[in-house]
């Protein structure tokens, strides 16, 4: 194959008909070499995307029953009003910023780079590191500080239920058939199918 041709295949490109690469007009109405050689590749490509997103979703409502997760929440959320949901069982993406004993730590959202923390308890010294968005279930319970800390400074606190390690940074993968706000509003009941 030429060069230029192998590029404008890369490109997905029009590749020039007979009259074209004549110096004539073209054909018209043409279509890229690429979109017409990948068509019969990209239907049962769809289809298998299609599987694995309804795979996934059948997993992330599995979770969310098995847990009575109420509503999936940001660390923002808790942060800002815990009342909203104390008592409930809540699922939150978070990562972690420090251990404070061998059962409790700080942990920060796993969505983003930044944000406030939350008081995560009933962990072991096993819980992966800062380096890993976990998916956790757990209870909110009440606005307190951290122990041996000041009685002016709080965290919202969790009591850990359940959690899954991410493989990817804000446990992409556990949200790949989320689409837009009709799917999953966070800090809103969640019902799962």
């Amino acid at each position: 194959m030429r060069p230029v041709l192998a590029i404008l295949l890369a490109l997905a490109l029009p590749v020039p008909g007979p009259a074209l690469a004549k110096g004539g007009a073209g054909p018209t109405g043409s279509t890229t070499a690429n979109e017409a050689s990948s068509k019969p590749r990209q239907e049962p490509q769809r289809g298998e995307n299609a599987r694995k997103r309804g795979e996934v979703r059948r997993q992330f409502d599995e979770f969310s029953r098995e847990h009575a997760i109420a509503a999936w929440v940001t660390v923002r959320q808790l942060d800002e009003n815990p009342f909203r949901w104390e008592g409930k069982a809540v699922g939150v993406v978070v990562r972690l910023d420090r251990m404070l004993a061998r059962d409790s730590a700080l942990v920060r959202t796993g969505l983003d780079e930044w944000g406030p923390s939350v008081a995560l308890t009933g962990i072991t010294p096993e819980f992966p590191g800062s380096d890993a968005s976990v998916l956790v279930a757990a209870v909110v319970g009440k606005r307190a500080p951290l122990p041996g800390g000041s009685a002016d400074f709080t965290y919202a606190t969790l009591r850990h239920l359940a959690s899954r390690r991410c493989e990817r940074p804000g446990c992409g993968e556990w949200f790949t058939w989320a689409r837009g706000d009709r799917d999953l509003v966070w800090g809103e009941p969640y019902l799962p199918r």
